[in-house]
């Protein structure tokens, strides 16, 4: 999926207005790297979102390496649908309750539908998930199990796509200095080639299946993107 730099060079990203995936910079996108040791939500129980993201973990590794690219792409669209897409239905989700009595998870579904709501409109609540690492919004956004309600995988998948649109611009403005200083824009694609391999394989399923070879073309064959 693109925002705003160009399908053909950076197919990665979400958009709330049409519903697309985002994705990010490297940080510690494989199930065999995560940890929790940087999971804060305040006055949210740490222990129960260990305990659920641990779980959407063992998913997550018991659902990709069984299905194909193609089919992994295809379940992705499915999924990210039922909180960004035309499956999504912002009054029955308002209406979702945690199947809980964890007063803290019912908290953060509470204060995620608000969040969900307030997007855009300049209002005072905060994301929920603010304080999760990439993978682990990542995690959130493609669980359809119910540990999570559609509100809290929204505002995991609106995350992303806030942290997207920062590095986007970062990006692109780095990519238009080394052009005007080089004429040319290998950092740019390897970037976007880092970034693309720092992606789990949900994400990267979304992606051509060419999507490094032809930047590592660009590279060898002194391609620009400007």
């Amino acid at each position: 999926m693109a925002i705003g730099i160009d399908t053909n060079v950076l197919t990665a990203a979400a958009r709330p207005e049409n519903a697309e995936r985002a994705g990010f910079a490297p940080d510690e996108r494989t199930a065999s790297n995560f940890k929790f040791d940087n999971v804060s939500q305040g006055d949210v129980s740490l222990r129960a979102t260990r305990r659920q993201l641990a779980q959407s973990v063992v998913r997550a590794k018991r659902r990709e390496p069984a299905m194909s690219r193609a089919e992994l792409a295809g379940k992705a669209t499915l999924l990210r649908n039922q909180f960004s897409g035309p499956a999504y239905n912002a009054a029955a989700a308002a209406r979702e309750v945690p199947d809980t009595d964890d007063p803290a998870l019912l908290a953060r579904a509470k204060q995620a539908t608000a969040f969900a709501q307030d997007y855009g409109r300049g209002g005072a609540t905060g994301n929920p998930f603010k304080k999760l690492s990439d993978h682990q919004l990542t995690l959130v956004m493609y669980d359809d199990s119910g540990s999570y309600t559609t509100n809290e995988r929204r505002a995991a998948w609106l995350e992303q796509y806030d942290r997207y649109e920062a590095w986007s611009k970062k990006v692109v403005a780095a990519a238009q200095a080394e052009y005007r200083a080089t004429g040319r824009n290998d950092e740019f694609f390897q970037a976007c080639i880092d970034y693309y391999n720092a992606l789990p394989p949900i994400e990267q399923a979304q992606y051509p299946a060419d999507y490094v070879a032809r930047r590592q073309y660009w590279i060898e064959n002194n391609k620009s993107f400007f």
